[in-house]
């Protein structure tokens, strides 16, 4: 099968999906999964994390789409950026939070970065209703970063902040994959 100059495709379980898809997704996977964890351990996000992000989403969507995507991760990581910037001003989210939310939306440009902001945000609604009717989910996490890379995980005492960027991560896969429906 032909595809146009400079596009390759492949077939998965949700149908063809392009290549630009296929590394949007993968960039996302990465920088989601090393802010989630790196949240969830020591409870801040590393600004080489959300750099290494934002300057990939740039440059992929440069290499994929030229002037016209390298503007479209532009105006992604300033949605990002914008959408979290008050609440990190305010206190009630980090910094690294929204950081993270702007390299998420270099990958994914401006409109997914909205849903993964949606997405984020009510994954991270129904994960703070849970965590206070649980006391238990508490030490079920705990258990579980334990379990994947030993140490103490520095998950907040109750009334303190709850990590976030797992659940942006969350939401930016969400918005990735729902390209492919």
């Amino acid at each position: 099968m032909i595809f146009g100059p400079g596009e390759t495709r492949a077939f998965s379980f949700f149908g063809e999906v392009r290549a630009v898809e296929r590394a949007v997704f993968a960039g996302v996977v990465a920088v989601g999964a090393a802010a989630a964890a790196f949240d969830l351990r020591a409870g801040r996000v590393p600004n080489w994390v959300v750099l290494v992000g934002a300057l990939g989403g740039l440059a992929l969507q440069a290499v994929m789409g030229g002037w016209r995507g390298l503007m479209k991760a532009a105006l992604g990581a300033l949605a990002g950026f914008g959408l979290l910037f008050l609440p990190a001003a305010r206190g009630w989210v980090g910094g690294g939070d929204c950081k993270l939310l702007a390299a998420l939306g270099a990958l994914l440009g401006p409109r997914d970065v909205l849903l993964a902001f949606l997405y984020g945000s009510a994954a991270g609604g129904i994960g703070a209703v849970l965590a206070l009717g649980s006391g238990r989910l508490r030490d079920l996490i705990a258990a579980l970063i334990v379990a994947a890379g030993g140490g103490k995980p520095a998950l907040p005492a109750a009334g303190k902040k709850v990590p976030y960027a797992p659940f942006l991560a969350l939401g930016g896969v969400l918005a990735a994959a729902g390209r492919w429906w």
